[in-house]
C-alpha cells in the first residue's frame, strides 16, 4: 500500500525523468499576477511564446471558454504557429482517474479493517469493501457527465459570452481576432467547427491510457505482490509460487483490474447523469452490480485457474493480459452521435 501511494503522488513527475528538455510557459505563474503594468506587459507579449512553442496544451475546464484571454491565446496560437499542436487535456480525466484510485485503495483498507475486526475472510467481507467503491463510481459519472458539456460549449461557442477585466483589453482582443480571421463570426464559426473536431479528436472515446489506467490498478498489484511475497517468506513450493504469482499476482490484481477499470469508465462515460438526483443514484446502483458482477467473473476464474494449475495459470495470464492491452489501447469505444448534439 505505501508504495502505491507513493507511486500516485510521483507519477505527475515521471515525464520529467524520460524527457529533461521539456521547458512549460504557464501563464498563470509565467505572468505576474500582482502588479497591473507587469501583468499588461506580459500579456501583450503572449505571442512571443505562441510562435515558440511546439504544442498548446489547454487544461480545459468549465470556465475556459468564458475567459477572452484563454479564447485569445488559441486564436492566437492558430495563427502564430499553424503547424504547432494543440493539445486538448481536459481535467475531468485526471480527476476521473484519481477517483478510481481513491476507489480502489479505500476498498483495500476497508476490506482489512472489517477483517481484523471481525476475524472473517468471507463474501460479507468483500461486500462492505464495495461500499466505498460505490461512492466513488456515482462520483465517477458525475464528473464524466462533464464530458458531454465540452461537446456542448464548443459546439455553442459565442465569443460575446467570454469576457474580461477592461473594456481595453476586450477591444485590444477582438481587433487582433478580426485581423486574423476576418470577422469575429468567421472565428466562432471556426471554434465551432475544424477546432472543436481537432480537439476533440482523442476524446470520442471513454478508455483511460494505459499508463493512467496502470497508476490506478497499482493498490492491487501491489497487494498481489504482498500476498506472493508472503508465500516466497513461507517457503511454498516453485509451482505454487509461479501459479500464483501468474494466476493472482499478475493475472487477477494486475491485468484484470486494468481491465476492469477500463470497463468502470466504460460505463461511467456511456451512460449520461439524468437531472433527477434520486435517479442517478439508482442508475449508478445498477451499473455498480454490473461492475461487481464483472469483477467477480475475474475473481472466480482467477481463483480456479490458480488452484487448477501452473498451466491454467498461465493462460489465464495471457487472456487478461491481452484483455489489458486492448482495453487500454485498441479497444476504443467511438460516440459519433455527440459529434451532432
Amino acid at each position: 500500500m505505501p508504495t502505491s501511494v507513493l507511486t500516485f503522488f510521483l507519477a505527475p513527475y515521471f515525464p520529467d525523468i524520460v524527457d529533461k528538455g521539456q521547458s512549460c510557459f504557464l501563464d498563470v505563474v509565467s505572468i505576474n499576477q500582482v502588479d497591473p503594468e507587469m501583468m499588461r506587459q506580459g500579456i501583450y507579449g503572449l505571442g512571443g511564446f505562441l510562435s515558440a512553442s511546439k504544442e498548446l496544451r489547454i487544461l480545459y475546464s468549465a470556465p475556459y471558454l468564458t475567459r477572452l484571454w484563454c479564447v485569445f491565446e488559441l486564436a492566437a496560437f492558430r495563427t502564430a504557429n499553424p503547424c504547432g499542436r494543440i493539445r486538448f487535456a481536459p481535467l475531468f480525466v485526471e480527476i476521473g482517474g484519481a477517483f478510481l484510485w481513491l476507489g480502489g485503495t479505500a476498498a483495500i483498507v476497508v476490506y482489512f479493517k472489517v477483517m481484523i475486526a471481525t476475524g472473517l475472510e468471507s463474501l460479507v467481507t468483500l461486500l462492505f469493501a464495495t461500499i466505498p467503491v460505490f461512492v466513488v463510481f456515482h462520483m465517477l459519472r458525475k464528473n464524466l457527465s462533464q464530458k458531454r458539456q465540452v461537446f456542448h460549449d464548443l459546439a455553442a461557442f459565442e465569443l460575446s459570452a467570454a469576457g474580461c477585466r477592461g473594456a481595453a483589453d476586450k477591444e485590444f482582443i477582438y481587433a487582433a481576432i478580426e485581423n486574423w480571421y476576418g470577422s469575429l463570426d468567421a472565428f466562432t464559426a471556426y471554434v465551432r467547427g475544424p477546432l472543436r473536431d481537432e480537439l476533440l479528436a482523442n476524446h470520442l472515446g471513454t478508455s483511460l491510457p494505459w499508463n493512467y489506467a496502470l497508476l490506478i490498478a497499482t493498490p492491487w498489484i501491489t497487494l498481489g505482490m504482498d500476498a506472493l511475497a508472503a508465500q516466497v517468506r513461507a517457503g511454498a513450493p516453485i509451482h505454487n509460487l509461479v501459479s500464483y504469482g501468474c494466476g493472482s499476482s499478475l493475472g487477477l490484481f494486475g491485468f484484470w483490474w486494468i481491465v476492469v477499470v477500463q470497463f468502470a469508465m466504460l460505463l461511467a462515460g456511456r451512460f449520461p447523469m439524468p437531472k433527477n438526483s434520486l435517479w442517478g443514484l439508482v442508475q449508478s446502483l445498477a451499473l455498480y452490480l454490473l461492475c461487481i458482477a464483472f469483477i467477480f467473473s475475474g475473481i472466480f476464474i482467477g481463483k480456479w485457474a490458480y488452484n487448477n494449475s501452473v498451466a491454467a495459470s498461465l493462460t489465464w495470464c495471457a487472456a487478461s493480459g491481452m484483455l489489458a492491452c486492448l482495453a487500454s489501447g485498441g479497444l476504443k469505444v467511438s460516440q459519433p452521435a455527440f459529434r451532432h448534439r
